[in-house]
């Protein structure tokens, strides 16, 4: 039996991930990734098939990340307020990331018509709607959301205004809309 090299996959794909937001799918290379990873080639081959493989598990793992980001403001903070946090920092992206702004809104602007990537980043759109959606519907719920609200028409709304922010930053950070737009989502909740 041929030896096998173990690896942290959530520590590769943390790695991977961040190579891929840093340079682009295209900018990657095999040579950034196996320096990057710490894999040789033959493990990225073997485990992901090639450096599409490896970039579809990282959006999948970058999707998930979000998943439990969102999960753990809807455990500490209020419908509204976890909206409205949504534009000081975009759940998605840290600070000192801020400037790179959103992976998946990166990726789908490179990719331009792929469907894998197309395919990718519509599953990150739905589930960001679908948190969107249920905290207005628990905001309106507990009283501090409009009932006035179209719910889905809103989150759609309010998600539209996170990816503008995500490509205006990446020109001007310091745009005025960047800043207004949590005003605006206020205004919207009621």
């Amino acid at each position: 039996m041929p030896w096998e090299k173990q690896f942290d996959a959530n520590a590769v794909l943390d790695k991977a991930t961040d190579a891929f937001w840093r340079h682009g799918y295209k900018g990657t290379s095999m040579k950034c990734l196996i320096e990057e990873t710490g894999l040789n080639p033959g493990s990225i081959y073997a485990a992901f098939t090639n450096k599409r493989g490896l970039f579809d598990k990282c959006l999948d793992h970058y999707v998930a990340k979000f998943q439990d980001k969102y999960a753990e403001l809807a455990e500490t903070q209020s419908p509204r307020a976890v909206i409205l946090s949504l534009f000081e920092t975009p759940a998605d992206c840290k600070l000192s990331e801020a400037d790179r702004g959103c992976l998946m809104v990166n990726s789908a602007l490179e990719a331009g018509a792929d469907p894998e990537v197309a395919a990718a980043v519509r599953r990150a759109m739905d589930i960001t709607e679908a948190f969107i959606r249920g905290r207005i519907e628990a905001g309106q719920a507990a009283g501090e959301i409009s009932r006035d609200l179209d719910p889905a028409k809103a989150a759609r709304e309010i998600y539209g205004m996170i990816v503008a922010i995500q490509v205006i930053r990446r020109a001007a950070p310091d745009h005025p809309y960047i800043l207004e737009a949590r005003g605006k989502v206020a205004d919207l909740l009621g």
